[in-house]
């Protein structure tokens, strides 16, 4: 369910009237003011990856092989590339202990970050333009995830408009075979402020 702030959020705007909900959302959207322009000539991509050239990620991108000191950091690398079967986005992440709940499984909250980066590889191709903010992530939680195994996630875009992108996926493990999650999740598009 959308609270009112997000109600208001997808609310038509009316010309020279600004909503309490815009004006809190632009004092939200502020501390984004460090991330990179579209212009690449002066600043590298928004979301910068590395060819993968050996191990088993061969001919993947790598997001975050280089820390830049953000949350996402925390994760660990994380490979992506087109779904081979042209239904949007695959991408992986090796896990470790330091993923792991008190059960020994992989963590929900680990899971759920890792929902958020898939499905913000699901929309890269936009990120060089705009930005994107997390509206609302629905995860559905359906098998423990394995420690030491790699987590693959997959993502597509559901539909597009002017501002939204409902993005939807899996989370699954042993090359698809076990389904750790299933999500969705609606994403809004914001103008990229220069740093």
């Amino acid at each position: 369910m959308l609270s009112r702030r997000n109600v208001a959020l997808l609310a038509p705007k009316r010309k020279g009237v600004a909503s309490p909900a815009s004006k809190r959302n632009k004092a939200a959207l502020s501390h984004n003011a460090a991330l990179p322009v579209a212009d690449h000539t002066a600043n590298p991509p928004a979301m910068p990856a590395l060819l993968v050239t050996d191990g088993p990620f061969t001919g993947w991108k790598s997001w975050h092989a280089r820390p830049e000191g953000r949350f996402v950091d925390g994760l660990g690398n994380i490979y992506y590339r087109d779904d081979p079967a042209g239904r949007g986005i695959e991408t992986a992440i090796e896990t470790g202990r330091q993923h792991s709940n008190g059960l020994g499984s992989l963590h929900g909250g680990f899971i759920m970050a890792y929902v958020d980066v898939v499905a913000f590889a699901a929309i890269r191709h936009m990120l060089d333009t705009q930005a994107a903010v997390t509206l609302n992530a629905s995860t559905d939680f359906l098998g423990a995830g394995a420690v030491g195994k790699v987590l693959e996630g997959r993502g597509h875009i559901v539909r597009e408009t002017g501002k939204l992108v409902w993005v939807a996926g899996t989370l699954t493990q042993d090359g698809g075979a076990h389904l750790v999650a299933q999500w969705h999740a609606l994403l809004r598009k914001v103008p990229r402020t220069p740093r």
